[in-house]
């Protein structure tokens, strides 16, 4: 709910939280964690598509951040793997199967 609240969330760029910045539509700025090459790869190619901002933690200046947030429309795209009703027959399948 808060996240949802937020002109701008400031995370590390980590898979799962991109996963949660796409399911809500974040304005994200991300900032890899030091020597962490996967999350520096994934905060790179986000930028790339247009979806977050992206700095370096040695580098963060929260004035600058803040002059091009409102530059800036990078949300993250809503990624639909599964619709409700999808996870829903899904689930039940699992389910069925599990109490067989």
């Amino acid at each position: 709910e808060q996240l949802l609240k937020s002109k701008l969330v400031i995370a590390r760029s980590g898979y799962s939280s991109l996963m949660d910045f796409s399911r809500l539509r974040c304005k994200t700025l991300l900032i890899p964690t030091p020597g962490q090459t996967e999350q520096e790869y994934l905060a790179k190619r986000c930028v790339e598509k247009g979806y977050a901002m992206y700095v370096d933690q040695s580098k963060l200046d929260l004035h600058d951040v803040s002059a091009k947030l409102d530059q800036q429309n990078l949300v993250f795209p809503s990624f639909h793997f599964f619709e409700e009703v999808d996870l829903q027959k899904l689930m039940a399948t699992v389910s069925v199967k599990a109490s067989s």
